[in-house]
């Protein structure tokens, strides 16, 4: 019996709603005001906070849901063909997968272009986008597109579904290791300025103030979203012989270790509206993003440079562009 690899969604996505977090103030607000006003037959009070601000709210919310779910519909890949959603595609009918493909999506008026994506153009021109980190198991279909694309192409006698993702061991000899640590002093990132102040004032607020629960609840979650938005633009790096090291300077225990012959592809990329980060796909397909207000763009490119030199000296070829 053929193995069939079947994907699963990613729910991390979903925390992407925490960006509405700043509205639920207007939410409750509007909500508040629109019951006081119907007590008092005063319908139509305010509409601007009591009707229009709940509603555009909850729409994002709705909207969020819809795009999410329709861009990601069930995968499945056996020995045969392929299945997305509700269409299938024999092997025989494929005319081109690209691993890594470029795409023009848009999130209302947001370009959705630093998602990654893979694609399967078909012989009669149908094009098909597959949004992988859209998916738990997002790593499994781009190896099991690249085996397949080599079966295609007749670098391969055979292609074999891929069901299980292979783990690299993590070594721990990048404790002998020198490091050169690339990072800028903390006063000079600005966020820690302007979001430092903040969280402290939000959760000032939300001990001190005296207000129902559920507001105060809001300025604590707030609080913390904000400072996490802190942390995740807190990286910096360390390069040795053999591993690349990611630490953060606001959770000084942490770490994310990389064997340098483990990278396939490093790059940096900067999202709407966030620090630049440093994007770094493994071997087996596998997509980290380290932001880091720490860095500027030389050293990015400096790190960058000397990773790929690393990698050449040890394998004998570059990381991919």
């Amino acid at each position: 019996m053929s193995s069939v690899f079947r994907t699963r969604f990613n729910y991390k996505l979903y925390f992407l709603l925490l960006l509405v977090l700043p509205f639920l103030l207007g939410l409750y607000a509007g909500i508040s005001t629109l019951l006081d006003n119907i007590k008092s037959g005063n319908y139509f009070d305010d509409f601007g906070l009591t009707i229009v601000m709940p509603v555009l709210v909850i729409s994002f919310i709705c909207y969020t849901f819809y795009f999410y779910i329709s861009k990601s519909p069930q995968i499945e890949i056996d020995g045969k063909g392929i299945r997305i959603g509700n269409e299938s595609i024999d092997f025989a009918e494929i005319k081109k997968i690209r691993v890594r493909s470029k795409h023009t999506t848009y999130f209302l008026i947001m370009s959705y272009d630093y998602v990654e994506a893979s694609s399967i153009v078909l012989k009669t021109g149908t094009e098909y986008t597959i949004f992988v980190e859209h998916y738990w198991n997002g790593s499994l279909i781009r190896t099991n597109l690249s085996n397949l694309s080599n079966f295609l192409k007749g670098q391969t006698s055979s292609f074999r579904v891929s069901t299980t993702t292979f783990t690299q061991e993590e070594s721990l000899q990048f404790y002998l290791e020198d490091f050169q640590e690339y990072r800028q002093p903390p006063y000079k990132f600005a966020n820690y300025y302007i979001f430092s102040p903040l969280v402290l004032l939000l959760i000032y607020v939300a001990i001190f103030l005296e207000a129902p629960f559920i507001l105060r609840g809001i300025f604590l979650v707030l609080a913390l979203a904000f400072y996490f938005i802190l942390v995740r633009q807190s990286h910096y790096f360390l390069l040795g012989e053999n591993h690349l090291i990611v630490k953060n300077y606001l959770f000084p225990w942490w770490r994310k270790p990389f064997l340098i012959k483990g990278i396939n592809h490093v790059t940096t990329e900067t999202q709407p509206k966030q620090e630049t980060a440093l994007k770094v796909i493994t071997t087996d397909f596998r997509i980290h993003r380290f932001q880091s207000g720490l860095m500027n763009d030389s050293m990015f490119s400096s790190l960058i440079s000397a990773i790929k030199a690393k990698r050449k000296a040890k394998l004998g070829v570059s990381t991919q562009v």
